[in-house]
């Protein structure tokens, strides 16, 4: 009888500790998800961007599409374009594209066209 004392002792206690901290744990939940949705959409923004930057250095054209959900405002996509993705690359008269970049460039997860004219790329066969 006593074993069955302890543990409904230590289940009571258990949603005790719940009861109490209720508040705290729906608040950290929250935060985890704020964060995660913070790196799961603002970085690989900030790392297209920054992609974008140096193909336009470089003398080219990118074009953006937007990637998010469709009831969101046009004016807040315009605002806040962290669903925007690269969706084309346009290199014209590069006597030699960096192989960083295009590495980079092949990255790209929804990038539809890569179009390299009179560009200086070779490509190897690899073995």
């Amino acid at each position: 009888m006593d074993i069955m004392d302890d543990a409904s002792r230590q289940t009571a206690t258990a949603w005790q500790f719940v009861r109490q901290h209720l508040g705290r744990i729906v608040v950290g939940v929250i935060l985890v998800g704020i964060v995660y949705g913070a790196i799961a959409v603002v970085l690989p923004y900030q790392r297209e961007k920054r992609m974008a930057r140096k193909v336009e250095t470089l003398g080219g054209k990118v074009e953006w599409d937007y990637y998010g959900s469709n009831f969101v405002p046009l004016q807040v996509r315009d605002k806040f374009p962290f669903f925007h993705r690269i969706q084309s690359v346009e290199l014209r008269d590069q006597s030699v594209a960096p192989d960083d970049a295009l590495l980079e460039l092949a990255s790209l997860s929804k990038l539809k066209s890569l179009m390299l004219v009179k560009s200086n790329c070779q490509v190897e066969p690899q073995s």
